[in-house]
């Protein structure tokens, strides 16, 4: 997929974003959802983002998809708040988005368009630290964003060599714990040792964790015996288009796959 190709779906209207919930696997809540982009290809159908980001990485059409995903999840949850549904939402953003030195008016002007969402309804999550040019600039940008009050979090925590470097350097509130972990933590005794050694770490730095790829309700609670508490996955619930959120919130929290646990 080209980038000018990718400009023209945006101009048209065919990307879309499906919502994936986060929740507390221990007192039985939502705490917000990801906003997952889809494009809607006239020709190719319903197309994941595996399919064309890796192609625009370096082209500044990234940019404008990312900035077209804030504004719209930034939509939508006005909309659930307008109907009684209060929840949060994170967009995935690239180290390219935080280096535009325009990023943070950027995203000052989508949030003074719904002026009665309350600070902290959106989290950036950042991806492919790897890719991250010029720390200091990030650190700036990610202070920019905290003040706005839109905390920034690391997505898939783990995976990259220079992740425990990053997690020095940025000022970030939150880490995603790789997917690719926690599917192996039933099985696999030096993934379950990754886990544990991260959630310990993540604590001593007052950092939240949330575990990504939670499969089954044994995997949320072999996390929570570990003392991870907060899980998303294909085991809580698959992506779900903008109008099932509120009764799939209604529906989780009546009754909770793990129960409810009461300190």
């Amino acid at each position: 997929m080209t980038a000018q190709r990718i400009r023209t779906g945006l101009a048209a209207g065919e990307f879309r974003l499906a919502y994936q919930p986060k929740v507390d696997m221990r007192g039985g809540t939502v705490i917000g959802f990801e906003a997952l982009i889809r494009w809607d290809h006239p020709t190719h159908g319903l197309l994941q983002p595996d399919a064309f980001i890796p192609s625009i990485a370096e082209d500044e059409v990234v940019e404008a998809l990312a900035d077209w995903a804030i504004g719209e999840a930034l939509r939508q949850v006005d909309v659930w708040h307008r109907g009684g549904v209060t929840t949060s939402v994170s967009v995935n953003i690239s180290p390219r988005d935080l280096l535009c030195s325009d990023f943070a008016a950027r995203l000052e002007a989508h949030l003074a368009r719904y002026p009665l969402l309350q600070r902290g309804v959106l989290e950036l999550e950042v991806l492919e630290t790897t890719a991250i040019t010029d720390a200091s600039a990030v650190v700036q940008s990610i202070g920019r964003c905290a003040a706005l009050g839109v905390p920034v979090a690391l997505d898939d925590f783990g995976t990259g060599y220079s992740s425990l470097t990053y997690l020095r350097q940025l000022p970030v509130a939150s880490l995603k714990l790789d997917q690719s972990f926690v599917r192996g933590l039933l099985q696999n005794e030096a993934d379950r040792a990754i886990v544990k050694g991260i959630l310990v770490m993540a604590e001593g730095l007052g950092l939240r964790t949330i575990a990504e790829g939670v499969e089954s309700v044994a995997h949320g609670h072999a996390l929570m015996a570990l003392g991870c508490t907060l899980g998303q996955g294909y085991g809580i619930a698959k992506p779900l288009a903008p109008d099932a959120v509120p009764a799939w919130i209604g529906a989780f929290e009546a009754m909770p796959p793990w129960g409810r646990v009461v300190e």
